[in-house]
């Protein structure tokens, strides 16, 4: 029932699409607040699964768009979920050759909207307590008070991940290295403090 709405809202941006790192599931969660949220609440699994599989398939867009940007091709679809994809690799990237920690240990997800910043990353391990919001620098997404943006964005890691979050880092801390195509990439370090069993229920 509320099907088309709920799509045409994902590709307005107003939905968020959380795509899991290959090799980590297959479930692709939408999150969207308001009158948007509820009627996404309300989709049917027929209509849940043929969303996700719409972003699944947006997402094979990826190898295209490397060839629209080499200047050999045009018309490429580039939508949330494209980006999403392509950031989560530079994200995974990131994890291991910037921070020098076992990519693997943390579960990673990319938001397509989140703290006023588009298509970020969110790396946590739940036995560590630790969770790290990842940026790409390069598209001028850089907070413009770093103390207020990071009371900002645990609120929203909070209400995002139904978990306690507070900043784990001194205010003008800034972790920044470079990426695969992208970058450079921030990483701003955060803690679970109820050492949550689970997040996002």
């Amino acid at each position: 029932m509320f099907y088309e709405s709920t799509k045409a809202n994902w590709l307005a941006g107003k939905v968020r699409v959380v795509l899991p790192a290959a090799g980590h599931g297959e479930h692709v969660k939408f999150e969207a607040d308001g009158l948007i949220g509820f009627k996404a609440a309300f989709l049917s699994a027929a209509e849940r699964k043929l969303l996700a599989e719409l972003a699944k398939s947006d997402a094979q867009a990826f190898a295209g768009r490397n060839l629209a940007l080499s200047g050999k091709g045009k018309g490429v679809l580039q939508t949330h979920a494209v980006e999403a994809e392509l950031m989560l690799k530079e994200y995974r990237h990131a994890l291991i050759n910037g921070l020098g920690i076992n990519g693997d240990d943390y579960e990673l997800i990319c938001v397509s909207w989140l703290a006023g910043l588009s298509n970020v990353g969110v790396a946590f391990r739940l036995d560590s307590q630790i969770a790290y919001l990842l940026v790409d620098s390069a598209c001028g997404q850089v907070p413009d008070y770093i103390p207020s943006f990071l009371l900002d964005a645990a609120k929203e890691l909070t209400e995002f991940m139904r978990t306690f979050v507070v900043p784990d880092q001194a205010s003008e801390q800034k972790t920044e290295w470079g990426s695969l195509q992208h970058g450079p990439i921030t990483a701003y370090k955060f803690k679970l403090v109820d050492l949550p069993a689970r997040v996002f229920s």
